[in-house]
């Protein structure tokens, strides 16, 4: 009688520890699935329109239950951004620092420090010519000066301004072939195309390389004053590596995600 009070005694405790462990990674286990959908609502916020979104959280579900998240991968088709369009894009943060109070009474996540995501973005020519065809596009080139050729109508020395109408793009193997219609100053608009590379200037640069006016007969000439323009993109993006393949233009670099509330109730 004694041995079998002694054995249920210590059979209590050993139940206890044994709820405690099957209840701990349950709990942080549904947090963690919690997360994915937060975090969705939050991505879509931020974008005009996204499809097949995805996004998963990596890490041990007693780390992410306090608010720190090893890796996150976000990925998407079809992203508008900002009026950009974009066929594809993919993200991965690291390191990340989640306030997750309000979480746990049912309301939403705040972000407590930067985010410099990994970032690979695809864009198609329908993208790229969607958005030459933006009026954020011809905002940011309405004050663009150059010094032109005699052959686009300038001297070579003299900046001018330019108005690019109907701008069309080709992606073709390592070059970029834009046709247009091009105003110099208060001159008729006149037809052109010009092929050009794209390299890596600075971290939030692109540059133009080996420019060339490309005639309807004859052979292609080079545009000295068009090789080296710069194209600015922001402080939100940093790009490493560019290229172009036919149809397509990949960017790879990094993206800062600022301490903005992540999800709200």
């Amino acid at each position: 009688m004694r041995l079998r009070t002694t054995l249920r005694m210590m059979m209590v405790p050993a139940t206890l520890i044994g709820s405690m462990m099957f209840w701990q990674p349950a709990y942080s286990q549904v947090f963690s699935n919690l997360l994915n959908p937060i975090l969705q609502v939050w991505v879509r916020s931020q974008v005009q329109q996204v499809d097949d979104l995805q996004v998963t959280v990596s890490g041990p579900d007693s780390e992410v239950v306090n608010g720190r998240i090893r890796t996150i991968d976000i990925s998407g088709r079809n992203v508008v951004y900002e009026g950009i369009p974009a066929r594809s894009v993919n993200l991965r943060g690291t390191d990340i620092r989640l306030d997750t109070s309000g979480a746990l009474r049912g309301g939403g996540l705040r972000l407590i420090q930067p985010v410099r995501a990994d970032l690979a973005l695809s864009f198609s020519e329908q993208d790229v010519n969607t958005y030459l065809a933006s009026p954020t596009f011809q905002e940011q080139i309405r004050d663009l000066r150059v010094q032109l050729p005699s052959q686009l109508g300038g001297d070579g020395f003299t900046q001018v301004r330019l108005e690019i109408q109907n701008p069309r793009v080709r992606l073709q193997q390592g070059r970029l072939d834009l046709a247009a219609v091009l105003r110099i100053g208060q001159g008729e608009p006149a037809p052109i195309r010009i092929s050009t590379g794209i390299e890596v200037a600075s971290p939030r640069q692109l540059r133009l390389t080996n420019a060339r006016l490309v005639p309807e007969q004859g052979e292609s000439t080079p545009i000295e004053s068009l090789s080296g323009l710069l194209i600015e993109l922001g402080e939100e993006v940093e790009v490493r590596e560019v290229g172009i393949l036919p149809g397509l233009l990949n960017l790879k670099g990094s993206f800062n995600i600022e301490t903005t509330p992540v999800a709200a109730r």
